[in-house]
């Protein structure tokens, strides 16, 4: 199913690309969102996501299709690369460390309590690789990227995978130092005091698909830096979720029985109190 996915996006993109008027094209990737924590599928009602709906409502919800990894970085280059992360090698969210390893493989020994042997997986996105940036690139797309990457830095990074533009250009596995301003980022500074992250990117997106021409293809990579921790949410959205959240888990202590709380989720002690 995994490998269908991802031949079916690639096939639609072939094809926009050899249209006598090329489409173009916007891939927003929400990293650790879990499908059940937006209201598309009815199994949540904490959270809210209108946007989310509206677009839904333009084109078309999957209820079967599955990332070719529950963790990060093995993710972004499966979708990148189009091969699984047995092949492309990338199996951990390691990008960020210093070492680096092109090559996979597998460990000679182990843990006994394991029931397998743990691989070691690369910790850059070879430059080698075709990649989508690569390929609608060559097709004659202006290309970008904004938010997270993890995939490596420079020699490794957006810039040496097919995007003319990388904003922030940054490497890490999640904002630098902070979703709010100051950040930690190399030569990317707010423009007013606390603002976020998230916001600052769709600005950056809405500028740059302003300066694209009317008769110009282009191919927007935007991978939000949420949902990665450290959480942080903005304030002004901050106290509808506060009692919602204050509702349930009320209810969770009205039906579910005290010794089951307090021993099998975390917060629980601090609710019972």
């Amino acid at each position: 199913m995994k490998e269908l996915c991802l031949a079916i996006t690639f096939f639609v993109l072939l094809l926009s690309v050899s249209e006598a008027k090329p489409k173009n094209v916007v891939f927003i990737l929400a990293d650790d969102l879990g499908w059940a924590d937006t209201t598309l599928y009815g199994h949540t009602s904490l959270y809210e996501t209108p946007n989310l709906e509206r677009l839904a409502k333009r084109g078309m919800t999957f209820s079967r299709a599955y990332s070719n990894s529950p963790l990060c970085s093995p993710t972004r280059a499966s979708i990148l690369t189009g091969q699984t992360p047995a092949r492309h090698g990338s199996t951990a969210p390691q990008h960020h460390t210093g070492e680096v390893r092109l090559k996979p493989s597998v460990g000679k020994s182990g843990n006994p309590s394991l029931k397998a042997l743990q691989t070691n997986s690369v910790t850059r996105l070879d430059p080698n690789l075709p990649t989508l940036g690569k390929l609608l690139q060559s097709a004659g797309y202006s290309t970008s990227h904004f938010g997270k990457w993890h995939l490596g830095p420079e020699p490794y990074s957006p810039l040496e995978h097919g995007f003319e533009e990388d904003i922030p250009h940054h490497s890490g596995p999640g904002p630098a130092g902070s979703f709010v301003a100051p950040w930690k980022f190399k030569n990317f500074f707010e423009k007013k005091p606390k603002e976020h992250i998230e916001d600052r990117m769709v600005d950056e997106a809405v500028d740059w698909l302003q300066e694209r021409q009317e008769d110009e293809s282009w191919f927007m990579n935007y991978w939000m830096f949420r949902f990665t921790r450290p959480l942080m949410r903005k304030r002004n959205l901050s106290a509808n979720t506060e009692r919602k959240s204050i509702r349930q888990t009320r209810n969770v202590r009205l039906f579910t029985p005290r010794w089951f709380i307090r021993w099998t989720m975390p917060w629980g002690r601090f609710s019972m109190r």
